[in-house]
């Protein structure tokens, strides 16, 4: 496999196909919020569902599909973790470029007059209605929905079903304990008064989640927990 060219186009065309459907799908959901706001007053929607569940859910499937393609095609594991995250970058901006592009055509057509129905956009929530920083946002949300979930996707397939099911419960109870004893309040709080500092912070955390997936995958084992040895490269196998 050639380099990086190999698993990227690999990635790149899976996320391609995933990108029509899912645009596909949110043009069909615009269409019928503009067809519904006609007949319901006061309504409002709502289209980045379909694309925040793709970088939310997609993570998931790539370890059976680009993961063991890239393999068994003669890749690396760096390699396809280059390429995924590369791919999932881009694919991210195109995304969003398009959903806000949808976003500011139906400000444009309500302004106008043509159509009734509003919009939610979660850049809203700042309290600005600058069209780069709704785009920022989604971005913001997108990077931390893809690299949380392929961070957990990464523990998951090195360490395997019955370890990483082990950890999570141990994360779990350290989770409801700090729910039982904290002030919500206050971190309720301090989110909707400093709603783009704390949109910084979980892009951050989806930044460090997905240099996580990479510190562990870089040399991970060709299938699901198949790996003993978290700091060093599995001797049987080479990279």
């Amino acid at each position: 496999m050639n380099a990086l060219k190999g698993p990227f186009r690999l990635m790149f065309e899976d996320m391609r196909m995933q990108f029509y459907i899912l645009t596909s799908i949110t043009v069909a959901l615009w269409l019928f919020f503009l067809v519904l706001g006609m007949s319901v007053d006061t309504f409002m929607g709502t289209l980045f569902g379909p694309y925040y569940g793709l970088f939310a859910i997609y993570p998931f499937l790539v370890y059976n599909k680009g993961y063991v393609y890239t393999l068994a095609l003669g890749g690396t594991r760096k390699q396809f973790l280059f390429s995924m995250l590369a791919a999932s970058g881009l694919f991210i901006v195109i995304c969003m470029a398009v959903l806000n592009g949808i976003y500011q055509l139906n400000t444009f057509l309500l302004n106008q007059g043509v159509i009734t129905t509003p919009l939610f956009h979660m850049g809203e929530l700042v309290g600005s209605a600058n069209p780069l920083l709704y785009f920022w946002v989604d971005l913001l949300w997108c990077v931390f929905l893809f690299g949380v979930s392929f961070g957990i996707n990464s523990v998951w397939f090195y360490f395997g079903t019955v370890r990483f099911l082990l950890g999570l419960t141990g994360v779990a109870l350290v989770v409801i304990t700090y729910l039982a004893f904290a002030d919500l309040r206050t971190l309720f709080t301090w989110i909707v008064e400093n709603h783009l500092v704390f949109l910084h912070v979980i892009g951050a955390i989806g930044f460090a989640a997905a240099a996580l997936s990479y510190v562990i995958m870089k040399n991970g084992p060709l299938e699901q927990g198949g790996e003993r040895n978290f700091f060093f490269k599995n001797k049987t196998v080479q990279d």
